[in-house]
């Protein structure tokens, strides 16, 4: 099943799965920090610290490979400006702890696989666009399961360095325009998807003010005030993305809302 799910027909059902295999990812990412401790305890804090340079070296490489061979090259400045901001992402993480390199190629992955999940059902350019923004959402997420982590911490800077990770694999998606045709931009829909974006943004702040204390009520408004957009028109070809980011939405609420009923301390 897993190899089709990018293929379902019924807008539930691919929402659904895909939602779940999407936050199978996240929280994977959330637990990547046991990984970093092995490797420490193995062979050292340095050559720890260099794995998710070589990891992201390596995806790299892969992507660029890909995009020659198999789609028959990229668009050279396109393609730039994804390594520009790939590079500035793992530069920009705290130096004080390493293994938040690995940011950049994991949100970078996983806009490849949100692409690849949303690219039969959405006009081309919305899909790319799209996927940045529901990974830059789901980053999100991410740091708010860490925050109610003993050994973890929420951090905007970190939801940061995830949206880095996402726009740069914008930007490499938007390079094999070179080969693959660019289809009428759905700017309406993508208007309300950075509106859905904004709503969660504004969640994810005021849940950064508000760590280590009960989350006031005014914290979820946003997120919440900016849900029924997804009902606005059911029948504009974007509306699986909007669909998406909704329930990016809603599971970030949970989990918050889930947090601060259940007494754990977000940190």
């Amino acid at each position: 099943m897993i190899p089709r799910i990018d293929r379902i027909e019924s807008r539930g059902l691919w929402l659904a799965v895909n939602m779940a295999v999407w936050l199978g990812v996240v929280v994977l990412y959330s637990h990547s920090i046991e990984i970093w401790h092995a490797l420490v305890a193995a062979f050292g804090k340095a050559v720890a610290g260099g794995t998710p340079i070589a990891l992201a070296v390596l995806l790299v490489a892969l992507a660029t490979v890909w995009g020659r061979r198999l789609l028959g090259g990229l668009s050279w400045p396109w393609a730039a400006a994804s390594a520009v901001i790939f590079v500035v992402g793992l530069l920009a993480t705290d130096p004080d702890f390493p293994a938040k390199r690995i940011h950049i190629p994991e949100y970078f992955a996983l806009t490849l696989l949100v692409y690849w999940s949303c690219r039969h059902h959405l006009p081309r350019q919305l899909a790319v666009w799209g996927a940045v923004i529901l990974a830059a959402g789901l980053g999100g997420i991410d740091e708010i399961l860490q925050g109610a982590m003993a050994a973890r911490t929420f951090g905007l800077r970190d939801i940061g360095i995830n949206a880095m990770g996402a726009v740069s694999a914008g930007l490499y998606l938007q390079s094999l325009s070179k080969k693959v045709p660019l289809q009428p931009f759905d700017s309406k829909t993508f208007s309300y998807a950075v509106i859905l974006l904004f709503g969660l943004s504004l969640l994810l702040l005021g849940a950064g003010a508000h760590k280590g204390t009960a989350m006031p009520l005014w914290v979820y408004l946003p997120a919440l005030s900016v849900l029924p957009l997804a009902a606005v028109d059911r029948a504009a070809p974007g509306a699986r993305l909007l669909d998406a980011l909704s329930a990016c939405c809603a599971t970030a609420l949970l989990f918050l809302g889930g947090i601060d009923a259940l007494d754990i301390d977000f940190r």
